[in-house]
């Protein structure tokens, strides 16, 4: 695959050397040869087709669906009518493209992970499709979701208490209480 992307690359910029010395040479003769304007044109043609296809070739073309596994998503760009993002995923080091429909629930979760990586957060998890609600007639199949990997566990009950100033019997008062359940009054 790269020996064909490096062939495309020479070939496009031998194609707009010789664009470039036949326009030259064209603009020289001007007037005195309309036989080598008739070649001139489709060669400036197929030259900038041919180099719009390599650059778009060299950009990368999006996969057109969700990362399967556990990701770190490096990269997001909400423009409708899709999502563009790149992650990594676990084990590799070169990101991948991907590209999903754009939905207003797709742009609030990119969006979601696009601040918190703004926050410096590590975004890792996977990508799961939307789960289809029974009876909710506005479901929408091209909703996606974001698991988070890593959980980020509530600071400890007595550190916070301590830090925001209440009385050190009433912290150990409320620390040494028996664990009655969940939704039981202590």
């Amino acid at each position: 695959m790269d020996i064909l992307i490096e062939n495309m690359i020479y070939g496009s910029i031998g194609l707009l050397f010789a664009l470039a010395v036949l326009t030259v040479y064209a603009l020289i003769q001007l007037g005195k040869n309309n036989v080598l304007t008739f070649f001139l044109i489709p060669l400036a043609l197929v030259a900038s087709i041919y180099t719009s296809y390599t650059l778009f070739a060299l950009q990368g073309t999006p996969i057109n669906s969700l990362p399967e596994g556990n990701v770190e998503v490096v990269w997001v760009e909400v423009q409708k009518p899709e999502i563009f993002f790149t992650v990594r995923h676990f084990g590799e080091t070169e990101p991948t493209y991907y590209v999903i429909p754009y939905t207003t629930a797709n742009a609030k979760e990119m969006d979601r992970l696009l601040k918190a990586m703004m926050k410096g957060q590590r975004m890792e998890g996977e990508f799961k499709k939307g789960e289809p609600d029974t009876g909710d007639l506005s479901h929408d199949p091209d909703r996606i979701h974001f698991d988070d990997i890593e959980r980020h566990p509530l600071p400890e009950k007595k550190q916070t208490l301590e830090n925001s100033g209440v009385d050190h019997r009433m912290i150990e008062n409320i620390h040494n209480q028996p664990d009655e359940g969940e939704n039981r009054p202590r």
